[in-house]
């Protein structure tokens, strides 16, 4: 915590972040820089991959099964976690091509860092219809943290449904960093909790280990500072070395442009420092 201190004070934290490659050396980008798949990019500076992008079932209106979201994996030990990291949704379209991706790419965990509500049924009684899926909602609680909803996602071609848990955190300051690093803290142990939660809503011979879908407008910065934190938190808690940089590096190798700025790799520093000294690792 002590080290951890000293850089967040010193000017060597500037050196550090700017020594993390931006990006993966020699990526490509074709699908998503198609002409037919700009209006699939709320923001063109933050895209997929092409090897690593998550591929949907072409069809029509999508002959690409493009999606502005990436697969990104991560080792802590001898565990692994799966995310997907991407952009919300804000046109209709993208809205369908949006539950798409949490259907085919077997999502029972969504967390959405914008206030925008538009594609997320707000009471039991609205159902909402994109495209072959219908989505219901079963619970809400709401804290002064964060939204948590249940919902269940329906596929009407093959009549089968499941059940997805979503967290929403909006509590966002200048430069898209959370307005306060405690709540912040709150905010990831609820996650956690939904996280256990959500596995009991998997099958018998499916992924028990399914990836965790997290997007804002961009998917770089909110959603960085979201995965990384929920990384580096995993990682102190399984006593496992705290290696910053290689960790954002890492996440840069598989999307683009993860904490593109400064201060969120800032805020990283000063929210582990709070987390030790909550915890009394210190």
């Amino acid at each position: 915590c002590q080290i951890l201190d000293e850089k967040l004070t010193d000017s060597q934290l500037f050196m550090e972040f700017e020594r993390i490659p931006k990006r993966r050396e020699h990526a490509l980008y074709e699908c998503a820089l198609l002409e037919e798949n700009e209006p699939k990019n709320h923001d063109p500076n933050f895209l997929p991959y092409d090897d690593n992008r998550v591929r949907l079932t072409p069809s029509m209106e999508n002959r690409h099964g493009y999606v502005n979201a990436s697969y990104i994996s991560a080792t802590v030990g001898t565990k692994q976690r799966f995310y997907i990291v991407g952009q919300s949704p804000q046109k209709s379209q993208n809205m369908r091509i949006f539950w798409q991706c949490v259907w085919e790419a077997d999502v029972y965990l969504v967390v959405q860092l914008t206030e925008d509500m538009s594609y997320i049924p707000l009471s039991s009684q609205q159902r909402l219809e994109f495209g072959q899926f219908q989505v219901y909602q079963e619970f809400s609680q709401t804290t002064d943290r964060c939204t948590t909803i249940k919902l269940r996602l329906y596929h009407v071609p093959s009549r089968r449904y499941r059940s997805v848990w979503y967290l929403q955190y909006a509590d966002w300051a200048e430069q898209n960093c959370p307005s306060d690093v405690n709540h912040f803290l709150d905010f990831l142990e609820e996650l956690n909790s939904v996280r256990l939660a959500s596995s009991q809503e998997v099958p018998p011979g499916h992924n028990t280990n399914p990836p965790v879908l997290i997007h804002c407008l961009e998917g770089g910065g909110r959603s960085g500072v979201t995965l990384t934190a929920d990384l580096l938190l995993y990682t102190l808690d399984h006593n496992e070395d705290l290696d910053i940089p290689r960790v954002i590096g890492q996440l840069r190798h598989q999307r683009d442009s993860i904490i593109p700025s400064l201060a969120q790799y800032k805020f990283i520093y000063s929210l582990l420092i709070t987390y030790l000294k909550r915890t009394r690792l210190i």
